[in-house]
Order: structure tokens, then C-alpha cells, then sequence
């Protein structure tokens, strides 16, 4: 996070608690811009949308949309349509939107205080991204599995998969990324009081 402090402290727990939300709503910021760029739509106007479509991968974007704009005050509604994203997803064998479920839907559970569960199923779409055509988004699932943990106050196990996602960031040029895992790194090594590694990060 870049957050800038003006002195160098261990965080408390108000302060860690803060950090770690915000790093986890920063990791799961991109879903939610593509989203809603992508369709700009009330959720009456996609509710209308999907009751006219076809079982295909332009609904699973859909409920994955509808879903995004649930988030911030009905957690049920969210979860909903994201199961329905991942059934949906199953059924069509359509691994992407089966990857896209599980990202978006982890930030849902680590609200809920259900971490481990997060990062269960985050660990079972990493397998998924073996593929080739599911490679960029591997950096994103291990990101979201380094945040989960965060959550859990795992922080080396946390830290462990940042870095793994790292040098795929690097690789991809993915610039938004490189920033967001920079800034946790910072903020989970100062966390752990490893001074100097944070000021390298």
C-alpha cells in the first residue's frame, strides 16, 4: 500500500487491520474497474440484460458485473451471482470464468471473515492456470492467495506469495500490479520488522 507514514513504527493492530483491507480491496481493484468499464450498466439494466441471454461467456461477465456491484452493502446478493458465475462457468467447461469467480468471490470471503476458505479456493484455480491461455492470470491468483493470508495474519505465508507473483508481474510489464505488491511488501515487512527490507521494496 502506499499509504506514507511519518515515522518508522511497528504497526498496531488498528494499523495492521487497516492495511490489510485496503490491501486486499487494492488486489481486487482491477476486477471490479473491468467490470463495470466493460458494461457501465445499474444493476437493473444488467438484471434486464440477463434474463435475455444465452448460456454462454458473455452472461458469466455479466453475473461476474452484477455481482461487483453488490459488494459494498449485500454481501448475499454478491455471493448469489457469483455462485451463479462458477455454475454457469462449470457447466460451459469455461475455465476463465471459472478463474474469474474465484478472484473476485475470495474478496468476498475474506470480508466475511472466512480467509481459509479463500485461500482454498484460490489454491484449487492455481491448478487451472497451468494452461497456457490461463498463464496471465496466475499472478493475480497468487496475489489474492498473498492477500488472503494477510488477512489470516500469515505474513510470511503472505509475503511468500507475493513474491511469487513478482517476477510475473515483471515479466508481464504489469505496472498497477508491480505497485500493489511493492507496497504490501513494504507494509508486511515493516509489520515483521524487517526494516531493511522493506526500504528495498
Amino acid at each position: 500500500m502506499s499509504c506514507a507514514l511519518p515515522q518508522m513504527r511497528p504497526f498496531g493492530k488498528k494499523d495492521v487491520n487497516i492495511r490489510t483491507a485496503l490491501a486486499c480491496l487494492l488486489l481486487s481493484f482491477p476486477f471490479f474497474t473491468i467490470g463495470q468499464m466493460q458494461l457501465g450498466l445499474s444493476v437493473d439494466s444488467l438484471k434486464r440484460a440477463l434474463s435475455a441471454m444465452e448460456d454462454d461467456t458473455l452472461k458469466v461477465a455479466t453475473l461476474i458485473t452484477l455481482a461487483q456491484q453488490y459488494e459494498n452493502n449485500h454481501l448475499d446478493s454478491a455471493t448469489h451471482y457469483y455462485e451463479a458465475a462458477r455454475a454457469l462457468s462449470e457447466a460451459l467447461g469455461y475455465s476463465r470464468g471459472i478463474v474469474r469467480h474465484a478472484l473476485n468471490y475470495s474478496a468476498v470471503l475474506n470480508m466475511q471473515g472466512r480467509s481459509t476458505e479463500s485461500v482454498q479456493l484460490l489454491e484449487d484455480v492455481e491448478k487451472l492456470c497451468k494452461d497456457p491461455a490461463l498463464a496471465p492470470l496466475r499472478r493475480r491468483v497468487l496475489a489474492n492467495i498473498g492477500a488472503a493470508y494477510q488477512y489470516l495474519e500469515q505474513y510470511e505465508t503472505a509475503v511468500d506469495y507475493y513474491l511469487r507473483s513478482l517476477p510475473l508481474a515483471e515479466a508481464a510489464n504489469d505496472r498497477d500490479m508491480l505497485s500493489i505488491l511493492y507496497s504490501n511488501l513494504v507494509g508486511l515487512y515493516r509489520n515483521m520488522r524487517q526494516t531493511g527490507k522493506s526500504m528495498d521494496y
